[in-house]
């Protein structure tokens, strides 16, 4: 059997799943999310939802790239700690004015 002359030599190869030095798209989203819920936790409601997103995605981030495997990238961990930063400051305002 032999193989198509028109056929490209990129047809005959499974395209990487990871290239070198690619950023996992959940772990830049998480870092931003983490990053703007921090910014925004004055504001109680905007940081807490971009808190739990951000949170959600970082976690996800992290399992996938165990399960996988692959190394657990700096952004998944920073944004899921922003994330939860963002969430319990968020609260504590809340507690805050809610006591006086």
């Amino acid at each position: 059997m032999s193989a198509d002359p028109s056929a490209s030599p990129l047809d005959r190869h499974a395209s990487p799943v990871r290239a070198r030095g690619q950023i996992p798209g959940l772990a830049v989203a998480s870092f931003v999310l983490g990053v703007l819920a921090i910014l925004t936790a004055i504001l109680v409601v905007p940081g807490i939802l971009l808190g739990i997103v951000g949170l959600v995605l970082g976690l996800t981030g992290r399992g996938n790239a165990k399960r996988a495997g692959q190394p657990i990238h700096w952004m998944a961990t920073a944004g899921s700690i922003l994330s939860g930063l963002a969430i319990l400051g968020a609260v504590v305002l809340v507690a805050i004015a809610a006591a006086s």
